[in-house]
């Protein structure tokens, strides 16, 4: 979200970079000297170090073959960044902030000679006042020293934690978790500048913060309260005025207040507000926002932003079940959530930039209208957040910390705490943002050592309280997953978000099939890539028949494998259980595992759909992989598709026609309606055969009340194939308002063949 405009000097693009074992060097020597007697290489900010060294080549691709081992050394390393650079005379006399947007991790800043500060997370923004350490017209010298994290954290009391992946190391490191390996990336522990680095001039009076809290919303009046802090000088700032100016189209709302203090709230009515809506229930209008300071008609400072008006609450009430609902509410009306986790864009965060836009437009292309970023990545750029707003896809934002039961000391504490204002500060303006959760999976932790997860601090203290002190408009939810009333049964499924895991279980298995979970916010089925991809990362050899070191290594290079069984173990099963058989050749091997997983995400998102709202949503993972393996992603890395994608995209339209699982030969046709007005369809059911013939055929109208569902025609199956046993492809079309959407149902007892499902492939493939 953009908040400034302020004349940046940007101090992006090539830099000095020098590495060395740790202790090869003693700091004040460097510094002594410019760095003039280090070695130094060619590097890019914002970039990683590992990026740089492998563009001179002194280190492989990571991403083939076993080569991320060649990148263990390195951890080891202490590593230089080296910038010099001239500012303009014309900024003699103003404030200047030195801004790291993104330090991986450890770093000591030195600039002119002189200590200005360190660094200890690496998601989180830094900030130094370099006005009186600068030179105006001539050279100025930034040099950056950053430590290995594995040397920097040893002798850190680990006292009370635990790491499922076995690196104790990321637990006192506020670093991205995965990048110490994990099921679904590599370890490459990063190191570098990876965010941009600017030098800010400042004005006095300036704007510094604004919040913008909607307490109340409907089609007719919206109450708004707007916080903003401003930066005063010391004398009386009489005749000093803020202008708040919010349009949107025909709707606007305006203020102007005359400023008396640093800290100001303005209470104002918005009559018939353009609300924010999630996808298929209506628009997502932004509002541009401008906040002026004002005197004697000057503009002293002006700043400009985008808000959206909406509420949102997470509805949870008891159930007659003995269950407790988990619905969102946006604007009082429920949405079911449907989308998909993110994984990191790239495992070298250097170069998320280049792949974050292409990975966001297929968010909006399968239809997705809710995003979890996940514990064990980063806080995302602005631009996703920006994007999520624009295209109206909610997202559930953890913090992040993932799988483990992190230090409880107050050392650690207050870097949580840092942390956790500003997150919560920078992005708690994006309406897209509709909960923010403590964490992936610590709960669980915690209650697999029969430990009470409530005596996890940060989730239960510092993350609560910082969300309610900074952000009262979210609800925030403490774990993922976890329940209400029963926190040592963090997954119980009646109640709270469920995380489903049975790799290598057929899809529709009782764990699946039988599954009453109030909200899905992980479930995932593993396939290969493409064919074209598996040659890009497997070595030349190895592809086929299958060299196990590499394609184990490509499931996830995490340390421990005892809560990790081989997931290629497990692929194969859920092969062999849908087909009866491990295919023999590598295209038929990859074509079998695409077809299973996309089999599989289409039956878990229908089913979860066709319980709209005992089950408040399915957050699939995922759509992207961040490095080249094999995976539960249904786009690999490369951007190649697999089957998946379009077996997803048909079954996340706002309006559904599937068929239900079958009761004494009973096929039921549901249609699902996520808009919010009522919608009249026509409808359609054939069956085929495998030798191409109609075995069935049937159509209805039907008329489905908005935000909600209908089962709208039985099937009887019995006797429709009396000529041929199954399986039956039945093809679901729905017609609405001149469209026709597609669907289809295969109908029949695993295994199937390989090669009759090849046939009916060739008409699902051809689907509307």
């Amino acid at each position: 979200m953009v908040f400034s405009d302020m004349d940046e000097i940007s101090l992006d693009g090539e830099w000095d970079l020098a590495y060395f074992p740790e202790g090869g060097v003693e700091p004040e020597k460097i510094v002594e000297s410019d760095g003039n007697i280090l070695d130094w290489m060619k590097a890019r900010v914002p970039g990683n170090c590992q990026l740089d060294l492998i563009r001179e080549g002194k280190l492989p691709d990571p991403f083939v073959g076993l080569n991320t081992r060649r990148f263990r050394e390195q951890e080891f390393y202490e590593w230089w960044y080296r910038k010099k650079f001239t500012l303009k005379d014309d900024l003699r006399g103003k404030k200047l902030e030195l801004l790291f947007e993104g330090v991986d991790t450890f770093g000591t800043i030195w600039l002119n000679g002189r200590l200005i500060g360190e660094t200890k997370n690496m998601f989180i923004p830094c900030s130094f006042d370099v006005t009186n350490d600068v030179k105006f017209g001539e050279e100025n010298i930034l040099l950056i020293r950053i430590r290995s994290t594995d040397l920097y954290v040893r002798g850190k009391d680990l006292n009370g934690t635990f790491d499922v992946m076995n690196s104790y190391e990321r637990l006192w490191a506020r670093k991205a978790a995965h990048s110490f390996g994990w099921d679904i990336c590599p370890r490459i522990v990063t190191t570098g500048l990876w965010r941009p680095v600017k030098i800010v001039p400042h004005k006095t009076p300036e704007i510094i913060d604004f919040f913008f809290q909607v307490t109340y919303a409907d089609s007719r009046l919206a109450h708004i309260v707007i916080s903003v802090a401003l930066d005063l000088p010391r004398e009386n700032p009489r005749g000093l005025y803020l202008e708040v100016h919010g349009r949107c189209g025909d709707s606007e709302f305006y203020s102007l207040t005359n400023v008396l203090t640093s800290c100001l709230k303005i209470d104002l009515d918005v009559a018939d507000p353009k609300l924010w809506w999630p996808r298929d229930l209506g628009l997502p209008n932004l509002y541009d926002v401008t906040l002026r300071l004002i005197r004697d008609g000057e503009t002293l400072d002006e700043k400009h932003t985008r808000v959206g008006i909406r509420t949102v609450k997470l509805l949870q009430e008891k159930q007659l079940d003995g269950g407790v609902s988990f619905i969102f509410l946006v604007n009082g009306e429920r949405v079911f959530a449907k989308g998909a986790n993110w994984v990191p864009a790239d495992a070298l965060h250097g170069r998320d930039m280049e792949r974050i836009p292409k990975i966001l437009s297929l968010f909006s292309d399968l239809n997705c209208n809710m995003i979890r970023v996940w514990g064990g990545g980063v806080y995302e750029p602005d631009y996703f957040y920006d994007f999520c707003d624009r295209e109206g896809i909610m997202v559930w934002q953890d913090f992040m910390f993932a799988c483990a039961i992190y230090p409880q000391v107050e050392e650690f504490l207050n870097l949580v705490k840092q942390e956790a204002e500003l997150i919560v500060k920078r992005l708690r303006n994006h309406p897209c943002i509709v909960i923010w959760c403590g964490d992936n999976e610590v709960d669980q932790m915690y209650a697999a050592l029969g430990l009470d997860p409530s005596e996890n601090k940060i989730s239960r203290i510092i993350l609560k309280d910082t969300c309610r002190r900074l952000d009262p408009t979210r609800p925030y939810w403490p774990s993922s997953p976890h329940t209400l009333f029963n926190p040592m049964e963090p997954n119980y499924p009646l109640e709270g978000d469920n995380h489903i895991w049975y790799h290598g279980t057929y899809f529709k298995a009782r764990e699946y099939s039988e599954d009453r979970s109030r909200f899905i916010s992980e479930i995932g089925h593993l396939a290969a890539p493409h064919v074209d991809s598996i040659k890009l990362f497997i070595s030349e050899g190895k592809v086929w028949p299958k060299d196990e070191e590499e394609w184990n290594h490509h499931f996830g290079t995490h340390v421990d494998l005892r809560f990790f069984p081989q997931r290629l173990r497990k692929m194969e099963e859920s092969i062999r259980k849908y087909f009866g058989e491990i295919p023999q050749n590598l295209e038929d091997f990859v074509l079998a595992s695409q077809i299973v997983q996309a089999e599989a995400l289409k039956y878990w998102i229908e089913r979860a759909r066709q319980r709209k709202f005992e089950c408040g949503g399915i957050i699939w993972w995922n759509i992207m992989d961040c490095w080249p393996q094999f995976s539960d992603a249904i786009v690999d890395y490369y951007f190649r598709k697999k089957l998946a994608y379009d077996y997803v995209k048909r079954v996340q339209r706002p309006i559904l026609i599937s068929l239900g699982e079958p009761v004494e030969n009973k096929l039921p046709v549901i249609i699902v309606n996520d808009t919010l007005t009522n919608v009249d369809v026509e409808f359609e059911v054939e069956a085929y055969d495998l030798r191409g013939k109609t075995l069935y055929e049937g159509k209805g109208y039907a008329r489905v009340p908005k935000n909600w569902k209908e089962t709208v025609d039985i099937v009887e199956v019995s006797g429709i194939g009396s000529d041929l046993n199954p399986p039956y492809l039945f093809i679901l079309r729905l017609i609405f308002n001149g469209n026709v959407f597609e669907n289809h149902y295969l109908y029949g007892c695993i295994p199937f063949r390989l090669e009759d499902y090849k046939i009916f492939l060739q008409k699902i493939t051809a689907l509307r």
